[in-house]
């Protein structure tokens, strides 16, 4: 994970970030709440549709790595400018 990849993947993280915030322990989704939400954005978008339920949880658990760095800067209060 580094600041980069957040920020390409913005678009992504933006709301998930979003949804967590709104709850007071800003708990991490479970994966499995990822996988499905990632299953139906690639449905929805005609993207992903040959790629198998592993595949689909390697890059569940990406996003959720990703959201774990966004939220250790934050705490951190490490916020970058890029």
């Amino acid at each position: 994970c580094d600041i980069s990849t957040s920020v390409s993947m913005r678009g992504l993280l933006a709301p998930l970030l979003g949804k967590m915030a709104l709850h007071e322990d800003r708990r991490l989704p479970p994966v499995d709440d990822l996988r499905a939400e990632l299953e139906l954005l690639f449905k929805n978008h005609k993207q992903g549709v040959e790629l198998g339920y592993l595949e689909i949880s390697k890059k569940s658990m990406a996003v959720k790595k990703l959201l774990g760095f966004v939220k250790t800067k934050a705490r951190r209060k490490e916020v970058s400018t890029v």
